[in-house]
């Protein structure tokens, strides 16, 4: 199969903001607590963060992180984490009490993993820290003194208590989010978009009185309705607005046993009838499920632009200064399963080659978006489909772990308009944006970056057909291509193969330096960045 790359250099769209490759933990139950924090080594004095963890994330050069939620976030009362660690009290946790996967049934927060904790993984890791204010349960003047609590470096009650605490600088906390989904029933404090609106001009006002300094995050959603509320009370007085977006993928629902997946993923790409079995309470396990999650992304830079749009719009109209940004602050693909004919996230399974793609081209998307999406955080880092899973004492770097480190040190700076053409195809798409319906994409996807002094040329080129390699050739405009290359690809077996504890390598990353002769050949299911310099 051909594939044409055309990149333009005379059209750049901008500066990548190194925060879009942020990430997101949460007090989810087995996310912090045991495989990235040891609670027993914290009591004995030690700063309880896994080093083993830290040490295979640091490569990843994270630039963000979010914390405490999320879901946690809304119920979550900062005094309760902060201090001497026999005087902080054990709370039910009321939010994935509900939602937990074992059975359900009580959580108890220990509270073992607070804020200054937090800092300190921060810090250990190089990132920023965005801390996610409770809203809900909590007044406002308790996120108020959370911010003097970690920024003020005067002599009052929050910033005397921060140094008893051990903490004698601030720790200049930059990004703080108002609330957390508030749109949704699942919520505590949930609300409508109107008083919604009211609360976060509140907040946004008086958190800056404080800290002049911090950035502030609004909730968004995929409702207009709701971002044009939003905008209107706030959107001149807060840095950015949100948007979360999960993809689903029905992979590990039931299938009939005389197929294997791969077998139904071909039956489909040969034009065949998908053979699935029908699930209780909802759609058909669909055959082409990989193919669904390679075009899921076209659908959220959809609704990246549709938001990006609507901002431009309000702040012409309202004549800001200027305008916030974008914030992915919570990215995924959901792994459904089905336990006793109930459906439920599954978290345990390691992120696929497929998977792989998708959040490559969710890369994409960002950077094609880069002069509006100036943050993402991809949810989870650590277990929980995260960039590691961690077993006792081992770490397991997953695909995505990969993905993130090609996009994050392989890619420049600058972005220039670029488009990819093979083949396309047509998927049912189903996200928690509500969307259900069929989403064109092609199987190759590209970004073309430029390093700072423009003078090399990086193309990072997600290939998705599961079983045809690609022929890529490419239309430079603005410039020659050199004849070296020289760069990383990502492969393995196919679009279901994935690293695991069994096999750590089952996803291959190769290296390669070599003669260009102005075209590449993509292997089935592969991510490739090439790195070429300019003449």
């Amino acid at each position: 199969m051909e594939g044409l790359v055309t990149v333009d250099l005379e059209r750049e769209l901008g500066r990548i903001d190194p925060d879009i490759y942020g990430q997101f933990i949460e007090q989810i139950p087995g996310a912090i607590y045991g495989p990235l924090f040891d609670v027993a080594a914290a009591r004995r004095g030690d700063d309880g963060l896994r080093s083993s963890v830290i040490e295979a994330l640091q490569p990843l050069r994270i630039p963000v992180v979010r914390w405490p939620g999320g879901n946690f976030a809304s119920s979550y009362h900062w005094p309760d984490g902060v201090g001497p660690r026999e005087e902080r009290p054990v709370r039910l946790e009321w939010n994935w009490s509900r939602r937990a996967q074992t059975g359900g049934g009580p959580i108890e927060e220990c509270n073992q993993f607070g804020t200054n904790e937090f800092v300190e993984l921060c810090r250990r890791l190089g990132a920023q820290a965005y801390i996610n204010l409770n809203d809900a349960t909590a007044p406002i003047d308790e996120a108020l003194w959370w911010v003097e609590y970690c920024n003020y470096d005067g002599q009052t009650h929050y910033a005397d208590l921060r140094r008893r605490h051990g903490f004698a600088k601030p720790h200049g906390v930059k990004y703080w989010g108002i609330g957390n989904e508030a749109w949704g029933l699942h919520q505590f404090g949930h609300t409508t978009a109107q008083r919604y609106a009211e609360r976060a001009r509140e907040y946004a006002r008086f958190l800056k009185v404080v800290d002049p300094q911090i950035k502030l995050l609004a909730v968004g959603h995929w409702d207009p309705a709701w971002n044009e509320a939003v905008l209107e009370l706030c959107g001149g007085l807060v840095d950015y607005i949100t948007l979360h977006q999960y993809g689903r993928s029905y992979r590990l629902l039931t299938r009939p046993a005389q197929s294997s997946p791969l077998e139904l993923i071909a039956e489909v790409l040969q034009g065949g009838e998908p053979h699935s079995a029908p699930v209780p309470g909802g759609p058909p396990v669909a055959a082409d499920d990989y193919l669904t999650v390679l075009a899921t992304p076209v659908h959220f830079e959809q609704q990246m632009r549709a938001l990006a749009h609507q901002i431009d719009e309000a702040a012409q109209r309202l004549g800001w200064p200027r305008k916030p940004a974008i914030a992915l602050d919570e990215w995924n693909l959901r792994l459904l399963a089905e336990r006793d004919d109930e459906r439920y996230v599954e978290w345990e399974t390691p992120r696929s080659l497929g998977d792989a793609l998708f959040h490559a081209r969710v890369y994409h998307a960002l950077h094609r978006l880069c002069a509006h999406v100036k943050m993402a955080n991809y949810t989870m880092m650590v277990q929980n489909n995260g960039l590691v899973l961690v077993r006792g004492n081992r770490v397991l770097k997953t695909a995505i772990w990969h993905v993130t480190d090609l996009m994050r040190n392989d890619l420049g700076p600058r972005v220039v308009a670029s488009q990819a053409r093979a083949e396309t195809f047509h998927a049912a798409v189903e996200a928690d944006t509500g969307l259900k319906g069929m989403v064109e994409a092609d199987y190759l996807d590209v970004s073309a970056t430029l390093s700072d002094d423009g003078k090399t040329l990086a193309l990072s080129l997600a290939w998705g057909h599961p079983n045809q390699p690609c022929e890529c050739r490419f239309d430079l405009r603005g410039a020659q291509l050199g004849d070296r290359v020289q760069g990383r690809m990502l492969t393995g077996p196919g679009p279901l193969a994935a690293n695991t504890f069994d096999e750590p390598h089952c996803l291959q990353v190769e290296l390669f330096d070599e003669k260009f002769h102005g075209q590449w050949r993509l292997p089935p299911v592969s991510l490739t960045v090439l790195q070429i310099p300019l003449e």
